[in-house]
């Protein structure tokens, strides 16, 4: 069951996530360019501004003129973004003091990633992955909820062996913007990595491993006939990565969140909203293969889910859990049947939780009727 976090323990994270964003931001961006917002047009035809940041390259020792170029930052609504771009030349690195205050949230017991992990994450957010608006996914991102929820979740849940990263390919395209290349970001973290030769097109990875099989999964939102599952997709800003489409990951990765990883001076990382994670977990834990493996991950996916469903409905998060369920309600019978069969594997007390939330429409089909058979 989740608990709150200590007054202390809540403002320490807080600290550290707003810290660790800033200390992102200085070693990106110079203080020798300026931001732009530039206007785009998405494919449902709404308007939005987007941050650029205009920087330049020093020349060469011969007297050459300073070479101008464009980043691209993040969307211009972003409330966070804005403020910082508006104190852009008053944030400076305090990594040392990030330090501190990881050490004393993780003496406190809050959940820390393995040091293999900490160092990927660590490599992939200075490469900008991140704020290229990559989502980590998976346990990796399950282990950072306490900044984002305010409760101090189980840790049993918490172990993982791999490290998943989504972003939507329209994203990738539409930033004009990329990465150092993918595979040697992760070496610079571990030597042994090495690319993984996709099933259906070998000259195309969507995994990368090390010598012990930790893995690293990009993936992306299926969106399209089924002829694209199992299909990777090029991502444009991820230079030298495909990625591999998956169903329910747009719903996932929509509107995604900061959070902090409890890794050397806290790494600022996107996650999913939380309300959206623990209802893709419910939907998933019933897609898994029916062996052995599958039937372990979809026991933790359930964990997960109960243990988000608790700390939102404890922490004034109720709401977001509400319209982040009628959201997939309402997006068709799978989306159904994947909520109402994972609500009836959860925890009596997080089945609750959800049996409330769900509207009069459901209640009445009966689909969502009953308790849950599950026990702590």
């Amino acid at each position: 069951m989740p608990t709150p976090l200590s007054l202390a323990e809540h403002t320490l994270l807080a600290e550290l996530l707003e810290q660790s964003i800033d200390a992102m931001f200085d070693a990106q961006f110079q203080e020798n360019g300026s931001f732009i917002v530039r206007p785009s047009v998405n494919r449902e035809g709404v308007k939005r501004g987007y941050i650029y940041y205009q920087g330049y390259m020093p020349g060469n020792k011969d007297g050459a003129a300073k070479t101008r170029f464009s980043q691209y930052v993040g969307p211009a609504d972003d409330p966070q973004l804005a403020a910082r771009v508006q104190r852009f030349n008053e944030i400076k690195a305090g990594r040392r003091e990030r330090g501190s205050l990881v050490s004393a949230l993780r003496g406190a017991g809050l959940p820390r990633p393995p040091v293999m992990m900490g160092r990927i994450l660590e490599a992939l957010a200075k490469a900008g992955v991140f704020r290229l608006r990559a989502v980590l996914v998976g346990t990796a991102a399950y282990q950072t909820y306490s900044a984002v929820t305010g409760m101090r979740l189980s840790q049993s849940a918490a172990i993982t062996g791999d490290i998943d990263v989504a972003q939507f390919r329209s994203i990738s395209i539409g930033s004009g913007d990329q990465t150092p290349p993918i595979l040697e970001t992760l070496q610079t973290a571990d030597p042994t990595f090495r690319p993984v030769p996709h099933g259906s097109d070998p000259r195309q990875s969507t995994v990368f491993a090390n010598a012990t099989n930790f893995r690293v999964d990009f993936l992306t939102a299926h969106r399209g006939g089924d002829e694209q599952m199992g299909k990777p997709m090029k991502m444009a800003a991820l230079t030298g990565a495909a990625a591999q489409p998956l169903r329910f990951m747009d719903y996932l990765i929509r509107n995604p969140v900061r959070s902090v990883v409890l890794h050397g001076p806290g790494i600022s990382v996107n996650v999913p909203a939380p309300e959206r994670y623990a209802l893709h977990k419910l939907i998933i834990s019933g897609e898994r293969p029916a062996d052995a493996n599958g039937r372990a991950k979809s026991r933790k996916d359930l964990m997960q889910s109960a243990e988000i469903i608790l700390a939102l409905a404890q922490s004034g998060g109720e709401d977001a859990l509400s319209s982040a369920f009628r959201e997939a309600w309402e997006r068709g019978p799978r989306w159904r049947q994947g909520l109402s069969r994972g609500a009836k594997g959860i925890s009596s007390e997080a089945a609750a939780v959800v049996k409330r939330i769900s509207d009069g429409d459901v209640d009445r089909g009966g689909v969502m009727s009953g308790k849950s058979s599950a026990k702590r």
